[in-house]
């Protein structure tokens, strides 16, 4: 009787499967590459996996710390650099197409903010995200440029996710924080007027888009924000 001895010895000489891959595995192949000290390879890195070709297919399964930390940290180490933000590839005719790094980060940030809009666990990390991009960990390190890309494009999104979907919430301990962080850039002197201007309406932007409170639990987080805002007095005070 030989029923059920093939598959058992089939079974039994098969190599056993390999354990799935997790987000957490491939992410630090990932920051070898991001961070890599050769900015071509960092600019090579960015490409691929902004490209698609890293094997994430959705972009939901990256953590904030990765998309904080390696992606936009890697994007703003080759701003300003001589190895610049477009690349030439290979296109489909065989020819080469030239693409542009800055757009491809901006589409990305727009479908990790949507993909975070629409998972369960979509409001902690969203809010997760604007705090960091809006704490000094980015607004304190990054280059103009990449500031003025990352608050654009992430408001830019947020003002899109449809009704009934996450949104993020802004405590006011760390509404205050951002303010403070947003004033002393500006004090700084190193954000000149119109980046000024795009930061303050990206964040009134995140603020509309945010959780209302349902009631008003700091005072003092409402006038540090009003005191980014003030009234015009372009006409010398006229009116």
């Amino acid at each position: 009787d030989c029923s059920g001895g093939g598959d058992a010895s089939t079974a039994a000489d098969a190599p056993p499967s390999l354990p799935p891959i997790g987000f957490g595995d491939l992410s630090s192949l990932l920051d070898r590459v991001l961070l890599a000290e050769a900015p071509t390879m960092r600019k090579l890195g960015l490409y691929r996996l902004l490209n698609g070709d890293a094997g994430i297919d959705d972009p939901s399964a990256m953590t904030v710390d990765f998309v904080v930390g390696s992606v936009l940290r890697s994007y703003d180490s080759i701003v300003g650099t001589k190895v610049g933000n477009n690349m030439q590839v290979g296109g489909e005719d065989g020819g080469s197409r030239r693409v542009n790094l800055p757009d491809m980060v901006s589409s990305f940030l727009g479908r990790y903010v949507s993909a975070l809009s629409s998972s369960d666990d979509g409001g902690v990390r969203l809010s997760d995200l604007v705090r960091r991009i809006y704490g000094r960990e980015v607004l304190g390190t990054c280059k103009s440029r990449s500031l003025l890309l990352f608050y654009g494009s992430v408001s830019s999104a947020l003002g899109e996710i449809p009704d009934g979907s996450a949104r993020p919430s802004v405590e006011p301990d760390d509404l205050v924080r951002t303010v403070r962080s947003v004033r002393g850039l500006f004090s700084s002197g190193g954000a000149p007027r119109s980046m000024q201007e795009a930061i303050k309406l990206g964040l009134a932007t995140v603020l509309e888009c945010s959780r209302p409170w349902a009631r008003v639990k700091d005072v003092d987080a409402v006038l540090q924000v009003l005191t980014l805002y003030p009234p015009d007095d372009d006409d010398g005070g006229r009116g």
